[in-house]
């Protein structure tokens, strides 16, 4: 049997299926072992670090293109990111 991802991350990398839809919910119900999701889920945030200097590049370029955005404080990985708005 060939198993696919099928949690279509949104772009902050958080499933948009149902949970027993998700490579996690699968793992769970025993449909899937842990090293084919860590194999095939493309559900992972990615955070890379920054400095001063590109943290205030990135915020002139979004300001240009008048993109609204705002820093968020994330308690579980102690780390900033930005969430852009419509």
């Amino acid at each position: 049997m060939s198993l696919i991802c099928e949690c279509e991350p949104n772009s902050d990398g958080i499933p948009t299926v149902d949970y027993l839809s998700t490579c996690q919910g699968k793992v769970n119900n025993g449909e899937m072992t842990l090293k084919k999701d860590n194999e095939i889920c493309k559900c992972r945030k990615k955070y890379i670090t920054i400095g001063e200097d590109e943290k205030s590049r990135l915020e002139r370029v979004w300001r240009g293109m008048g993109v609204k955005f705002e820093w968020v404080w994330n308690k579980e990985e102690s780390c900033y990111y930005p969430v852009f708005k419509e």
